[in-house]
């Protein structure tokens, strides 16, 4: 089980806040996402902000249960929320299959491919998060 929890305040004028969450869930996991951008009348006007979650339902009996919300109370902003799951592509899965790959391989590949795009913007700790999935890729 893992729970995730978002609260972002835009506490000043023009606040620009982009927030990227992804999770991968095996048989038997519980994945929770809860995120809340709030907004306030005065400060909050000309905020520009988005959030999204994807979760990647590995097996069946993954679970994943998602609550992005937004609080908006300023009336000149830009504000968008998101929110999908699902599964590998099969067709993906059997294009690597053809090529050699064996499926446990292929699958780690395209769940790195999924994961590590949130990690683009971490700076110096995107090689330590990349070596965190690969290892937890290895082990699954």
């Amino acid at each position: 089980h893992a729970d995730f929890t978002t609260h972002v305040r835009h506490g000043a004028t023009s606040c620009v806040t982009r927030q990227l969450t992804k999770g991968a869930v095996l048989n038997g996991g519980t994945g929770v996402f809860q995120g809340k951008f709030f907004v306030p009348r005065t400060a909050g006007q000309y905020t520009d902000a988005d959030m999204q979650h994807k979760a990647l339902l590995l097996e069946d009996g993954a679970v994943v249960f998602a609550k992005p919300e937004l609080e908006i109370y300023a009336d000149d902003v830009e504000c968008a929320h998101g929110n999908t799951s699902g599964a590998l592509d099969d067709d993906q899965l059997f294009y690597m299959r053809q090529r050699g790959l064996p499926e446990k391989t292929a699958r780690a590949l395209l769940t790195q491919a999924f994961v590590t795009e949130a990690f683009a913007e971490a700076g110096a700790l995107e090689e330590v998060l990349r070596a965190e999935a690969e290892a937890w890729l290895a082990a699954a």
